[in-house]
């Protein structure tokens, strides 16, 4: 046990109220008279013998009445005892929540030398400092944070902080503030709460704070490393297209006041396809164009790396990884003979999928384009063996022999067949052959003269006109139509666009695994001016697409760019349930497997860099790329002031339980047992005074 101590010392003053009952005592003591009487001189021993008994009792009752004065001025006081050792200091417990920032920033050096470093080493000096008897817990300040240790002694928090490195991803520092204020609460009143926060209190990662809330009798104790400004440069944006069209790019941008020049690399595949020099002015964003070339069908990897003096080398690379399609195969029934090329009635189709014509590709185009005329469609049909997508038809006078059979089962299997009406049709032909294709009957031809129908409705979420969700992709309204077909829809068709009166332009239909679409206008200029028109490209290509995605060819696509944070949990899908599977990036190699709905949980300590998922036979079944955070390349900072005074603080009391005392621990206070005495001793002074006055 300690020394006693008072809650309250100041009332120790009131004992000057002693004299009171000396002055009380002194001022009604009786005086005695003498008077001498012949007939009582035979009292006087005996009266001797009473004033000496009387003179005892008024003694213990002025003993008494000081003592009262003193228990209740000393009771107000408020004695306690420390549960200390004897001759020890009394002092409360501290339970700590060390909030430790291992965002990719803190890979940063600056004039301070590594962040992480410094980081580490405030860490230790201030764990070193705390006792035995003391409590502290660790916290990653990651997105979202992690409580790495609940509280435990000092010596094992340290053992934790001997393997820690710096991470690769974004820190919230509000949601480290939310954990740590959890882990204190319960605290007794003999314990003290603090949260200790390490970190370059990036700007970026203060953006919750002022959302939470931190318990008002937590102390707050900031150390803060790096540099309020440091110069940084990074690669934000890699992207690599293939496909007609497509672009490929590299972003660079600058988060410095002053000009920073430096070379940039970039390797597709290992292979270098861009090296320069470039120069970043303050906050300045450049992009540059990637030339990607005869880009095989398959997976493919590509690095961006900077080569600059800046604070943080972490962000100055860059990966992709992007899956190259194969060119889908189209066939293109031509009805004309010894005709020019600029004279075939499908010529728009050809050159709007494939530019450099039929039989022939360009460097990454999304099709490939072949011709036939109506006798060998059926020979053509039997000897596609599945490579081939789609079959395009223009209206026809009459369709081959044997050809709709050959239709049907090529689109049960996952093909697709794109039909377009045209002048000298027959409807009662089309109905009867391909009635288990159409997606509606057709009826007798409309004319309009001009001005004609346009296109006034379509469905924005059908992948055929995603290509017009930007300017870019042209106006559907400007197309005009002179002629059509009347139609009668079938059941389980969908109407993809109308015209402005609103008779359906484009039907599809699914049929077994494949699709049927119906275009109510010819494939050339002779029934609408939509051939000339640039959205006629665009929508080829979505219709094409649209077709080919039943047909078993891999629409990883440009799933392409399949790239993640680093630091942040992420899952991918499609996978067989319960598939074991593995990560390497060509050093490490991580297990990892398909739940039961198809998807693999990515772990959030993969480092920057190309990775790829394999089975266990080794075969690539994916690849992507893990990227620091982008928001981490900024590293404006706040100071310690700013970010305390954006903490909102609330009252311990409002939480359930509040502070309570520890069973048999903290102190022990006697005022209770003085006040109870005090009781007592008056009872016992009434009593005395009661014969003393007698």
């Amino acid at each position: 046990m300690g020394p006693f101590s008072f809650t309250n010392p100041a009332f120790l003053g009131g004992l000057a109220a002693l004299s009171v009952p000396i002055l009380i005592h002194l001022l009604l003591k009786r005086r005695r008279l003498k008077v001498r009487f012949s007939t009582l001189r035979f009292f006087e021993a005996a009266d001797q013998r009473a004033r000496q008994r009387r003179r005892l009792r008024q003694w213990l009752l002025l003993a008494l009445r000081l003592l009262a004065v003193a228990l209740l001025v000393v009771a107000f006081a408020r004695p306690f005892r420390s549960d200390s050792a004897p001759g020890g200091p009394a002092r409360r417990e501290r339970r700590v929540a060390l909030i430790l920032d291992r965002s990719a920033s803190l890979n940063a050096r600056d004039s301070g030398g590594p962040r992480f470093e410094r980081a580490l080493a405030e860490a230790r000096g201030r764990l070193g400092k705390l006792e035995v008897n003391d409590r502290a817990a660790l916290i990653e300040a990651g997105s979202p944070a992690r409580v790495l240790a609940p509280l435990s002694p000092p010596a094992a928090i340290l053992q934790r902080l001997v393997k820690l490195e710096p991470g690769f991803g974004a820190a919230d520092l509000g949601d480290a503030l939310r954990q740590a204020d959890g882990l204190l609460a319960g605290a007794t009143r003999d314990e003290t709460n603090e949260v200790w926060l390490v970190s370059d209190l990036q700007r970026n990662s203060c953006v919750s704070v002022p959302v939470q809330s931190l318990r008002r009798d937590a102390g707050l104790r900031i150390y803060a490393v790096g540099d309020a400004a440091a110069p940084n440069v990074a690669v934000t944006e890699l992207h690599c297209g293939t496909g007609l069209g497509a672009v490929s790019r590299v972003t660079l941008t600058s988060f410095a006041e002053a000009l920073i020049a430096g070379r940039l690399r970039v390797r597709l595949d290992g292979q270098v396809i861009l090296d320069q020099p470039v120069s970043l002015g303050p906050g300045s964003v450049t992009n540059l164009p990637l030339s990607l070339t005869n880009v095989a069908p398959g997976w493919h990897g590509a690095e961006a790396r900077l080569e600059a003096e800046d604070s943080l080398v972490l962000d100055n690379t860059r990966y992709a990884a992007f899956y190259a399609t194969a060119p889908k195969r189209v066939l293109v029934l031509e009805p004309r003979k010894n005709v020019r090329p600029f004279q075939e009635e499908t010529l728009f189709l050809a050159k709007a999928l494939n530019p450099a014509g039929t039989g022939e590709g360009v460097a990454n185009a999304a099709f490939v384009v072949d011709k036939c005329g109506p006798e060998d469609l059926a020979s053509r049909l039997r000897a596609a063996g599945g490579r081939l997508s789609v079959v395009m038809l223009p209206g026809l006078r009459q369709l081959p022999p044997g050809s709709s059979l050959l239709l049907g089962e090529f689109v049960r299997h996952g093909g697709g067949l794109l039909l377009f009406v045209g002048e000298g049709l027959s409807a009662l032909e089309y109905d009867r052959e391909l009635a288990d294709l159409l997606p509606a009957r057709l009826g007798a031809v409309d004319r309009e003269t001009r001005p004609g129908w346009r296109l006034q409705e379509f469905d924005p979420g059908s992948p055929i006109f995603a290509a017009f969700q930007t300017p870019e992709g042209g106006n559907l309204a400007l197309p005009e139509f002179t002629r059509r077909f009347l139609l009668v829809e079938e059941p389980g068709s969908a109407v993809l666009a109308r015209f402005t009166d609103a008779v359906p332009a484009v039907l599809a239909r699914q049929v077994g695994h494949g699709k049927v679409l119906l275009v109510n206008t010819s494939a050339d200029t002779t029934w609408s001016d939509w051939p000339k028109h640039r959205s006629f490209v665009p929508w080829m290509h979505g219709l094409t697409d649209f077709l080919s995605s039943g047909t078993g060819a891999e629409a990883k696509g440009n799933l392409a760019q399949a790239g993640v944070d680093a630091g942040e949990e992420t899952e991918l899908e499609g996978f067989a349930p319960g598939r074991a599977l593995k990560l390497r990036d060509g050093t490490a190699e991580v297990p990892a497997r398909a739940d039961a709905a198809g998807q693999c949980l990515l772990p959030a300590t993969l480092r920057p860099g190309l990775w790829s998922v394999v089975d266990e036979g080794g075969r690539e079944l994916r690849r992507l790329a893990v990227n620091p955070p982008v928001v981490e390349s900024d590293l404006a900072a706040m100071s310690a002031q700013e970010f305390e005074e954006s903490v909102r603080r609330r009252e311990a009391e409002a939480e359930a339980g509040g502070l309570v005392s520890r069973p048999g621990g903290g102190r022990k206070d006697y005022s209770g047992l003085l006040l109870a005495s005090l009781l007592g001793l008056l009872v016992a002074e009434l009593a005395l005074a009661n014969r003393t006055l007698s």
